[in-house]
Parts: C-alpha cells; structure tokens; sequence
C-alpha cells in the first residue's frame, strides 16, 4: 500500500518532502535531487539546514512538461 504524501502549507504554498516528490514523479530522491541540482522544480527550506521542499506547482508543471523539454531530463 503506498503511503499519502505529506503536504506542508507555508505561506499560502503547499509543499512536498524530497521523498515525496520522488514518489509523485515515480522515481527515488537522488534522481528527485538531481532534478533539482539542474532547476527544474522550484525548492525552498523554511528554517537554516531544515528540509528540501519543493512547491507543489512546479511538481505538476514538471510532471505534464511538453514532450520537447522531458527529452531534457
């Protein structure tokens, strides 16, 4: 059974843990963290060498790109 991911709402965005990001996209956290590492998704950390959250929205405009820019993964 697969685990519901945890949201986290800061002001007014909500945003997903690494690992859940990976699992939305359906793969694992270090290909969620080079994906990263290239700009594709917005990210912030609420608090100094707190967690990577990456927002929602970019989630969703990286998982339904056109098929032009997902050849760029």
């Amino acid at each position: 059974m697969s685990k519901e991911p945890k949201k986290i709402l800061h002001e007014g965005k909500v945003y997903y843990t690494v690992p859940d990001a990976a699992r939305y996209l359906g793969t694992n956290a270090t290909k969620m963290r080079q994906i990263l590492g290239k700009g594709h998704v917005d990210w912030t950390q609420i608090r100094a060498n707190g967690k990577i959250l990456v927002t929602a929205e970019s989630l969703v405009a990286f998982k339904y790109r056109p098929k032009e820019i997902a050849s760029d993964k």
